[in-house]
């Protein structure tokens, strides 16, 4: 699995999700319009773990991945 940027035609919106290799090219719906036929755009972002320590999910149990945070790279100048 890896993470992808998508961007809307309808209202350029650009997110990101979580997809299969194979399932890469696939068009999106966007989250904010729901249009449909989102195209995976080319920007660039870095996934990073971040690991601190066991986390508890929604149902209560505890996850046993670490978590995954989504830094672009237009932000990194920003966190100083």
């Amino acid at each position: 699995m890896a993470i992808y940027e998508f961007s809307c035609a309808k209202c350029s919106h650009v997110f990101d999700v979580n997809l299969k290799v194979d399932d890469r090219d696939t068009p999106q719906v966007c989250p904010e319009c729901n249009a449909t036929g989102c195209k995976r755009s080319f920007g660039s972002s870095v996934t990073s773990h971040v690991s601190s320590g066991a986390k508890t999910n929604r149902s209560g149990t505890k996850n046993r991945t670490p978590e995954k945070k989504v830094i672009h790279l237009s932000n990194l100048n920003k966190s100083g």
